[in-house]
């Protein structure tokens, strides 16, 4: 479970390294575009990331699968 002190722009930040670093290393480029929208999406939640992990409801929103 993530804790306080990584905020939705934290998590965001994360996601789009991992996009960056998949591209530069030349991975599948569709992972590194998942990685990319899964950031997209975390920056754009309005509730509480915690929450939404915990409940598993961060599954439901789209962008964020279970590999991402």
């Amino acid at each position: 479970m993530i804790t306080s002190r990584m905020d939705k722009w934290g998590i965001a930040r994360a996601l789009d390294e991992i996009s960056a670093y998949m591209d530069l290393s030349e991975v599948n480029r569709f992972k590194a575009r998942a990685f990319e929208r899964a950031s997209r999406a975390v920056a754009a939640l309005d509730g509480d990331i915690g929450t939404l992990i915990a409940s598993g409801a961060i599954y439901d929103i789209s962008g964020i699968g279970k590999a991402t």
